[in-house]
């Protein structure tokens, strides 16, 4: 995921790992464990001013040489009155790098974990390729990559029986309603690739829809297409699994994989 994005950006193959190194640690140092630190200390301001430089770095180049990638075209949408400034294109680039790359990756590890725990589930895909959607579907629900969304409440509200009022700050924990039984049922904890999980909020909602969804869900076909051919002969080096340091994104940080 991380190399499509940073070709739709225009970005030099040799930046890559940069890039991946970059949204990690945007990751971690806005949501994980150290974020109530010192960014210097941590590290987290390095990152994001190193990422900043090369950022502006490639608009004055774009200025200079426009190309055929996204950069390019935000650089000239600067022109005109509803123009943009050189730190909204930068930031622009980092929530398409972050939100573009680490909610795939996650999406892919977690199908994996999955598939690994449940042997009778891969067997299903991998003889019924019809399947396919549904378990990249079903992923988003039962383990969803992005945990929970914030939000500012507008008006004054009664939910379940308390009142929020207009202003307060109220987080939706989509994993949780991922899982809820009074809409999947009695078995909304299992997983099963048969399930039809339409209605998950993994996505998020309303005017705040993912719009990369269609980008990720065809990601993750093509690379589930070809994982499922090969977990089949493959076992985890380690039963434990270390996941990312954030309360937002959930994914193994790796996932070392033997020959069975």
């Amino acid at each position: 995921p991380v190399t499509l994005i940073a070709e739709i950006l225009g970005v030099e193959a040799e930046r890559m790992d940069d890039f991946k190194r970059w949204s990690d640690g945007v990751i971690t140092g806005s949501s994980g464990s150290g974020r109530g630190l010192d960014p210097i200390e941590t590290g987290f301001a390095a990152v994001l001013g190193e990422m900043t430089r090369y950022i502006v770095s490639v608009i004055e180049r774009r200025e200079r040489e426009p190309g055929d990638d996204l950069i390019s075209v935000l650089v000239q949408a600067r022109e005109g009155d509803a123009s943009l400034s050189t730190i909204d294109v930068v930031m622009f680039v980092i929530l398409l790098l972050v939100a573009g790359n680490e909610t795939t990756t996650n999406l892919i590890g977690n199908a994996t974990c999955a598939l690994l725990r449940h042997p009778d589930q891969l067997a299903r895909v991998r003889a019924d390729r019809s399947l396919m959607p549904g378990l990249v579907e079903e992923v988003l629900r039962y383990d969803s990559p992005i945990q929970l969304v914030f939000r500012r409440v507008t008006r004054d509200v009664e939910i379940a029986g308390r009142r929020v009022e207009a202003g307060s700050v109220v987080i939706p924990v989509l994993a949780s309603a991922n899982r809820d039984e009074r809409k999947w049922g009695a078995d909304a904890a299992e997983f099963r690739v048969d399930r039809n999980p339409q209605g998950h909020l993994a996505f998020g909602f309303g005017n705040h829809f993912c719009l990369g969804a269609s980008l990720a869900r065809m990601e993750a076909r093509l690379a589930l297409d070809a994982l499922v051919d090969l977990l089949p002969a493959r076992v985890r080096r380690s039963e434990s699994v270390e996941f990312i340091d954030s309360f937002l994104v959930r994914g193994p940080t790796k996932l070392e994989l033997a020959a069975a």
